[in-house]
């Protein structure tokens, strides 16, 4: 089974797990899924199938969820605890968070450290995979992207693409709306690190 491949199913089981967790958090807190739904501007319907394990929400709709219910994105993911100073954490190989998404199949790393000012990703770009190319995404802060494997382009609004190669890297106002996309017939990889205010809220944000 290919990394890809793995990523997806495991986000399968992340995703009864997360909504078990979301349906903690909101009885915790005392809120009807109806509450939730109003100050979050999510469905009911949505909320419904999310915390049976029936669907999952993208970055966009993750932060607006964790703004609503006043806590760290991280916090929906997985138990843990804010940064704290001195702090030093490894994540071994195969210790992160699945999450899939429309365009992507995310690997979320440290997802247990909350109030993070930079939050590190590895994603997987599938050459098969079908794209919704009008799925730019845009957030405060900066970006930084390094080719771990394949050939990468990345789209941008209002200016020509970028494309990199296997070791190439790149940096850029992550408020310029942009697209990873893999370039050629076989998947790529990227680490990217988003570095600025409230990027735990922000990653993969549409605009």
């Amino acid at each position: 089974m290919d990394n890809g491949t793995t990523v997806r199913a495991d986000a399968l089981s992340w995703r009864n797990r997360m909504g078990e967790r979301l349906r903690a958090i909101r009885r915790d807190q005392n809120l009807t899924l109806a509450e939730v739904a109003e100050r979050s501007g999510i469905s009911i319907g949505t909320l419904s199938k999310v915390e049976r394990g029936l669907s999952s929400l993208g970055y966009d709709r993750f932060s607006q969820l964790a703004e609503c219910l006043g806590l760290d994105i991280g916090e929906l993911f997985s138990e843990g605890a804010r940064m704290q100073p001195g702090l030093v954490k490894a994540a071994r190989e195969g210790q992160f968070v699945p999450h899939a998404t429309e365009n992507y199949d995310l690997e979320m790393l440290f997802p247990e450290v909350f109030g993070k000012t930079m939050v590190p990703v590895l994603a997987t770009l599938t050459a098969t995979r079908s794209r919704n190319l009008d799925r730019y995404i845009a957030h405060e802060g900066q970006e930084y992207v390094y080719v771990l494997q394949g050939e990468v382009r990345i789209l941008f609004k209002w200016r020509d693409p970028l494309d990199l190669s296997e070791g190439d890297s790149a940096y850029f106002d992550s408020g310029r709306p942009h697209l990873y996309l893999p370039r050629g017939a076989d998947d790529a990889r990227i680490l990217v690190v988003c570095a600025g205010p409230d990027r735990a809220a922000d990653l993969f944000q549409k605009r």
